[in-house]
């Protein structure tokens, strides 16, 4: 497994204090801010189309790859 991270196209569908919920064109999934590089809220808002880079074993474990 690489370390690379990885960066994923998606939508946000719903924010909470801790997770974020994207959908990448096929299914819902929370991902926890923490784990998200470079995210901002106060830029981003529900209903955007962004790309988020997150690790690469968290996109695996989200079925996001």
């Amino acid at each position: 497994m690489s370390k690379e991270p990885t960066e994923i196209f998606c939508n946000v569908v719903e924010e909470r204090d801790i997770s974020i919920c994207i959908d990448d064109g096929t299914k819902d999934v929370w991902l926890p801010k923490s784990q998200v590089i470079e995210y901002d809220p106060d830029v981003f808002d529900e209903g955007d189309d962004i790309t988020i880079t997150i690790p690469e074993w968290l996109a695996i474990e989200k079925g996001l790859v």
